[in-house]
């Protein structure tokens, strides 16, 4: 599945395409969670598989921050560096996204 993500240009436009694109793969289940943020809240091992998916690209953050069981903060997507290689942010996500085809 190859998607252009260039054509748009603002942070939130790219946003909004990739976490569509990532809605329509196998890792919309665990992005639903990340976005409502119930993936930090069950077992250890929910919340490590969320995490390997944020630092593979297969995953985004979610548009707000939120917190964790402990109370430590899960930042947005813009508030981490947008960049390949960033856990969570939307360039990592569009390189991920861009291999897949």
């Amino acid at each position: 599945m190859r998607r252009e993500f260039a054509e748009s240009k603002s942070l939130k436009e790219r946003y909004e395409s990739v976490h569509e694109a990532i809605l329509d793969s196998a890792y919309s289940g665990l992005q639903g969670m990340i976005d409502n943020g119930s993936a930090w809240l069950m077992e250890g091992a929910l919340g490590r598989a969320a995490m390997r998916a944020l630092e593979a690209g297969a995953c985004v953050l979610p548009p707000k921050p939120g917190l964790d069981y402990y109370g430590t903060m899960i930042p947005s997507y813009e508030f981490v560096k947008d960049a390949v290689g960033s856990p969570g942010s939307v360039a990592n996500a569009e390189a991920y996204e861009g291999d897949d085809a």
